[in-house]
């Protein structure tokens, strides 16, 4: 635990930053997942993942 107030407050700001970072990136990459799947879906087109 840091000593000095500046430096424990950045790192209890990254502890909250962190995790909101993450699960807004995993998110946005599960969003990209499934727009693209729908987009291969509707268009007919022979894109098929293994």
């Amino acid at each position: 635990m840091p000593l000095n107030p500046f430096a424990r407050s950045l790192a209890n700001l990254e502890s909250v930053i962190g995790p909101f970072y993450l699960a807004i990136t995993v998110a946005r990459l599960v969003t990209l997942e499934l727009e693209d799947r729908r987009r291969g879906a509707s268009s007919g087109g022979g894109a098929t993942r293994a």
